[in-house]
């Protein structure tokens, strides 16, 4: 199957550098890109079409929250949003799922569950994926 093709916004070079690694050395995703904010990854998300893009919220200028917002009618990737806000069942992940963010992680899990963050990336890339070549729905007949 072809691999998941992700793109990372992390304000952190650290962040982006360790997201690359582990997307890199999966075997079943392939990193596009990355930037260090929304602005400088606009166009290069439209170019290179991820399939799923790792979106921080803290982000300088322009947070994960209005970029979640401004997608709200738009056809895009999946969104993971990569937080450290983003714990289980906490504010800030019931607020992102809620803006419509397919899938919330923890950044301080994403080294020691790598494979569960990949199992995310992939789950939610292929979905979203399937969803966009899928053809559409007959009208039922009465």
């Amino acid at each position: 199957m072809e691999p998941v093709r992700v793109f990372a916004i992390d304000d952190s070079a650290v962040v982006r550098s360790v997201i690359s690694r582990i997307v890199e050395t999966s075997g079943c995703c392939v990193l596009l890109g990355a930037a260090a904010d929304v602005e400088s990854a606009r166009d290069r998300i439209a170019a290179l079409r991820p399939d799923v893009v790792t979106l921080d919220l803290s982000l300088p200028g322009y947070d994960g929250i209005q970029y979640l917002d401004e997608l709200d009618c738009a056809v895009h990737p999946a969104i993971v949003i990569v937080s450290a806000a983003t714990s289980p069942g906490s504010p800030e992940t019931l607020r992102a799922l809620a803006h419509g963010a397919d899938a919330c992680f923890d950044k301080g899990r994403i080294v020691t569950e790598a494979a569960l963050f990949i199992r995310t990336l992939v789950t939610t890339g292929r979905r979203r994926r399937a969803t966009e070549i899928a053809p559409p729905r007959r009208a039922l007949r009465a």
